[in-house]
């Protein structure tokens, strides 16, 4: 799997459909494509911006959290601000 072989071994258990892990964090396709820093992902399911994952993590949180550019620079506009269960921003995770 190129995923794997790239290094990004979360974003390829997540796609080799550990489905379990996958709902019960609640990941929405769009928080899935902004882990695996999926660009081309996040605007095809960019109608689902602002919505959590069971730790209160938006997209723009977990992209930012994985340094992942192409994907903050989408979701930016549209999250920036938001506060997870803990009251942490996404700039907090870019740090």
């Amino acid at each position: 799997m190129k995923a794997d072989m790239n290094g990004h071994l979360e974003c390829a258990k997540i796609l080799a459909g550990e489905e379990e892990e996958r709902n019960a964090l609640q990941f929405t396709d769009l928080i899935t494509a902004a882990v695996c820093g999926d660009a081309e992902g996040v605007q095809q399911h960019i109608s689902q911006a602002g919505q959590k994952d069971a730790n209160g993590m938006t997209a723009l949180m977990r992209a930012a959290g994985n340094g992942n550019l192409k994907c903050v620079k989408v979701l930016a506009p549209l999250e920036k601000g938001a506060k997870n269960k803990y009251g942490k921003t996404a700039m907090m995770f870019a740090a």
